[in-house]
Parts: C-alpha cells; structure tokens; sequence
C-alpha cells in the first residue's frame, strides 16, 4: 500500500491510522505537540490566575511573580524545538504548526489571560459601554503586562484623553504594544467579538485610528501610540499627579482592594474627578488565595490578627464599605450591584478581629460587587 492509499484509506482505528501516517521518528514529536499545549495551558492558567502577584504592604511592588518569567521560559524552551521539528517534517503542509497556534490561542481565551479576547469582551461589557467620546477617562491599575489595550479602545471610541495608572513598570513593552495593536484590531474589523451587541460606530473608530501608527505597535514599538491621547503613569494612585478635577471617567476592575491606603485612593480619586464624573469600580472581597489554593475560606482572612494592612494582597474592605468611602469623599451612589454574597452567621462573625466582629452581616454577607459613583 502506498503512503496516498494509507492517507485515502478510511479506518475505525485511529490508532493504527495514525501509525501508517506518521513515521516512527515523528510520533513522538507529534506527542509533544499534544501534550506540552495541555500542559503548559495548566501551568499558565495558573500564573495568570488573579492572585498569583506579590504585594507589599505599600502595594507598590514588586508586580508580577518571577514565576511568570520561569514558566514562560520553560514553556519556550519546550516548544520551540517540537516547532522546529513539526516546520521541517511537515514540509510545504503547515496544516499542523497553524492548527496548533489556532488551538493554543483557544485555549488561552479565558478571562484571567490579561491578553484574552475575552478579558477585553468582560471589561468592555463592564466599563466601555459608558460614552466616552470627548471625555477624559482613567483606569486604575490596568497591570504590568497589558496596560495598553483598554486605553486604545478607549482612544478609538473617541476618549480625549486615555490614562492608565499602574504602580508597576510594564513587563514586557515589545509584548504590551503588539497587545495593542491586537486589541484595536479586533474592535476595528469585528466590533461585535468585545463590544456584542452594544452599537459601535465603525467610521468613528476608523476616524480615530489615524492618530496611532499600528505598523509599530505590531513590530513592537509603542512609539506607535499617540502620547497626547494614551499615557500610563507608572506611580501608585495616591500620586497620580493628575490636575484637580481633571478626570471625567475613573473605573478599576479588583483593584481598589489591593490598596494598602484605601481611604487615601479614595479620596485621590475625588481630588481629580470633575463634579459630574463617574467613578466605576469591581470590587473582589475574597481572600485571593482561593484562586490559587480551592478550599481556601473566602472571608477566613478577617480573622487575621496582623498589623500588616494587607493580608495576602488585599486589604479587606468589604464592598459596602467601599461605597461609604466614596460618599465620605463627595460622590452619590448611582448602582450598587451584588456580584457574590454569602450570608454571614454570628459564630462565624464573632471569629473575626475588629473592625469586622463588629461589622453588620449585611456588610461582610457581600463578597463582590460593582460599584458606579457619581462626583457631587
């Protein structure tokens, strides 16, 4: 039987199709192609997983984990050479290495990949609906690795201004800047994969897209990006160094509970919203290591007893306490939307060190939620 016939030839063994396929020397190869994706998704499912960061009690630094940098490094150094391997077994058929970055780019698509198309649908859904046009917008804490992509959209849908503050310097320019471009690729030529349903003007976006030379953004050059339409600001929130009622649209998405000085972002963010201006935020209250370790109390944490202000990244403001702060600071609260709430029973509340023993159920029964604030 010749290879043509072997190829042509149906079979109800995969197993033993796959044996006249593929010779001896490439099945492994082939293996490893199956295999590593699998595994290196695991791996990094896990690091880009919302706690997998260290945080200081001045919640500064130092970013990202070096787990990053080691997984991604070992990811590499397994794959690159089943690539080179697959590119020149396969010949003129590059059906395998294509069908390969098309499943890896699949699998990637979750929402805790901060490059994920779906990350950018969740924040579009939750922040981007707002009308921007002409409005100065700013989002706290947009990450290390792709602080560029929302504040683009934001650029596209016709933000005057776009501006990113995040305390730790940018992991990866070349990284963030082909991010970008990616991100703004997707809105320009198929809005409905981040936008959905909401109405997005396509010449608007095509209008705004002069102002950005994406040739260098996708070589990895973020000279690329306009500098007087999107600005990152490396400083934590309590120096943002934006004027006085400078900022019409403020949102984070969990962020506000990683601050060691919470009453003092808040009242920063007042400082530099102009009367009018919306303050949008996602509020995760769990302790962050029940994504990284299942089985972990959700609230167990209120009963450390540290003087540390943040136990395991974050510094255990409940949500509704959240919201007073920001009536403390001059705003009014427009919604308040219960992401995750538990009811909280009198034994457990009394394990809790104050100011949470004290604290009404109501309170510590609520877990996630968005918040929306209007500047009075």
């Amino acid at each position: 039987m010749t290879q043509s016939e072997a190829l042509a030839e149906p079979s109800h063994n995969p197993r033993a199709a796959y044996r006249r396929r593929v010779p001896i020397g490439l099945r492994r190869p082939i293996w490893l192609v199956r295999a590593v994706p699998r595994r290196i998704g695991q791996w990094l499912r896990w690091v880009f997983t919302p706690g997998r960061y260290w945080f200081g009690d001045d919640d500064t630094g130092p970013g990202p984990s070096s787990a990053v940098e080691s997984i991604v490094d070992r990811a590499e150094a397994r794959l690159v050479p089943v690539w080179s391997g697959l590119d020149r077994a396969c010949g003129a058929d590059r059906s395998v290495p294509s069908a390969l970055a098309i499943r890896l780019d699949r699998v990637f698509d979750v929402d805790s990949n901060s490059f994920a198309i779906e990350r950018l649908r969740n924040r579009f859904e939750n922040h981007l609906q707002t009308d921007v046009a002409g409005r100065t917008c700013v989002e706290i804490g947009p990450g290390a690795h792709n602080p560029y992509s929302l504040l683009v959209l934001l650029a596209l849908l016709g933000a005057r201004h776009a501006i990113g503050i995040e305390p730790a310097p940018v992991y990866d320019e070349a990284v963030a800047a082909v991010a970008a471009a990616r991100a703004a690729a997707f809105l320009l030529t198929a809005p409905q994969l981040i936008a959905r349903d909401h109405p997005v003007d396509q010449h608007l976006l095509l209008d705004n897209a002069a102002q950005f030379d994406f040739a260098k953004l996708w070589a990895g050059d973020l000279s690329g990006l306009d500098g007087s339409v999107v600005e990152l600001r490396q400083a934590p929130i309590y120096e943002s160094g934006l004027d006085a009622g400078s900022v019409d649209y403020v949102f984070s998405n969990s962020t506000l509970e990683h601050l060691a000085r919470p009453a003092d972002g808040v009242a920063e963010l007042a400082r530099i919203t102009a009367c009018g201006g919306t303050s949008e935020h996602f509020i995760d209250g769990v302790d962050h290591n029940v994504y990284a370790k299942p089985g972990t109390d959700p609230i167990g944490f209120l009963a450390v007893d540290t003087p540390h202000a943040l136990v395991n990244g974050s510094n255990r403001v409940r949500p509704l306490s959240f919201r007073d702060l920001f009536v403390e600071q001059g705003f009014e609260t427009v919604s308040f939307v219960v992401d995750e709430s538990v009811a909280v029973d009198d034994l457990t509340r009394r394990r809790f060190v104050e100011p949470w023993r004290s604290m009404s159920p109501d309170y510590l029964s609520v877990r996630k939620a968005f918040i929306e604030m209007a500047r009075l």
